[in-house]
């Protein structure tokens, strides 16, 4: 891999290097970031940008301000899932050198794969974390970002300081016009002794998991029919790394863990059509991608594709008209068994029809954990 840039070269020896970011394996990307000795190894997709970009636009001029609100809580209680199951240090359980630290690490790394650049300024006595970015991504496109900017960062920074009234708020915006992005986390009074107006969302509940179960399930295993690591990936220059952007020949990409499709389901399911933007966005991407890629054999394309970006081991078929793709290894939550993989299967479908030209919806699903692992089997 070619080391391009002095953000790079950190992230090589910080978090490639010393195995904390596994992209080796087929099939499988996985995050170990903690300061404890016994981590949760966390597995971790990768997305386009344009996908949760469009998506957010949707669900913004379909649903107006509640839109914003749910886009917003989504974000948060994945920056605090994601934070709580890395076991990432708090106030309360550390010292505020050693917080302050791993705050520097996680914000490199931020920097790493999401931003150009970032500057932080950090008040732990008030509890308030400001950041400056350039670049950021989702909201330097849609002038938005409710998921991974406001929402996903006061998720985490709630977390750390345990302090359940931390919101989050952007008050500038490249997106928007401005100069670079102005992220503040701050408990609420902050911000309505500034009259600035932010949204709420203080429920985060059932947001941990069972170490043992979790690792055991998503532990990195042999696969059958994928070949392909995103680390081949990189050296193939299907992707690129550069200034903390990864692009492949569709757009942006961006590397999250892998209960952003859970919560992301599982919230959009309490608002009328939710589900049905979600499956229009991802199909309506998977087409882009199979155009933009020629993949005129979608079956060859999904196999060598999307292991690589942490989606496991995939074998996909067609007889006749019908397309079935079953999958091991998929990234598994506690929640399997509650959501239909809506995104996953619109992107398969979208894929499937902008090759052969005709639509090809994979309705179908079945789930099962009976060998120790997740597996699905899709299909029309």
């Amino acid at each position: 891999m070619t080391v391009k840039d002095e953000i790079v070269t950190w992230f090589l020896r910080n978090i490639i290097i010393p195995k904390n970011e596994i992209i080796d394996s087929p099939g499988f990307i996985v995050l170990k970031l903690s300061m404890e000795k016994e981590v949760t190894n966390l597995r971790e997709i990768f997305l386009p940008e344009f996908l949760i970009s469009k998506l957010e636009t949707c669900l913004v001029d379909k649903y107006g301000k509640k839109g914003k609100q749910l886009l917003y809580s989504i974000g948060k209680k994945f920056g605090y899932m994601y934070s709580k199951n890395s076991n990432y240090p708090t106030l309360e359980t550390s010292t505020k050198k050693e917080f302050l630290n791993f705050t520097y690490i996680v914000v490199r790394y931020l920097e790493a794969i999401y931003a150009k650049k970032i500057k932080e300024e950090i008040d732990v006595e008030n509890k308030i974390f400001k950041i400056k970015t350039g670049g950021y991504i989702i909201c330097n496109e849609n002038g938005l970002g409710y998921i991974l900017t406001d929402g996903s960062i006061a998720g985490v920074w709630t977390y750390g300081t345990g302090d359940p009234t931390i919101e989050g708020v952007q008050v500038k915006c490249q997106g928007r016009g401005d100069k670079e992005c102005e992220i503040i986390c701050a408990p609420e009074n902050y911000f309505k002794n500034k009259k600035i107006d932010f949204f709420k969302e203080r429920d985060y509940s059932d947001l941990e998991i069972c170490r043992k179960d979790y690792n055991e399930i998503n532990k990195i295993r042999p696969t059958k029919f994928a070949t392909n690591s995103f680390l081949k990936l990189l050296d193939s220059d299907f992707f690129e790394q550069k200034h903390g952007v990864i692009t492949g020949k569709d757009g942006r990409y961006i590397l999250l863990e892998a209960s952003f499709l859970y919560i992301l389901e599982k919230e959009l399911k309490k608002v009328k059509d939710g589900l049905k933007i979600l499956w229009g966005v991802s199909f309506d991407f998977g087409k882009k991608l199979a155009k933009i890629s020629k993949a005129d054999d979608p079956c060859k394309f999904i196999m060598e594709f999307f292991p690589a970006l942490g989606f496991g081991d995939i074998m996909a078929t067609k007889s006749g008209e019908k397309y079935e793709i079953y999958v091991n290894y998929f990234p598994w939550l506690k929640w399997a068994d509650e959501i239909n993989f809506t995104m996953f299967r619109g992107i398969l479908s979208g894929v499937i029809s902008g090759s052969v030209n005709k639509k090809v919806e994979l309705k179908k699903i079945e789930k099962d954990i009976s060998m120790g692992h997740l597996s699905l089997h899709i299909s029309n």
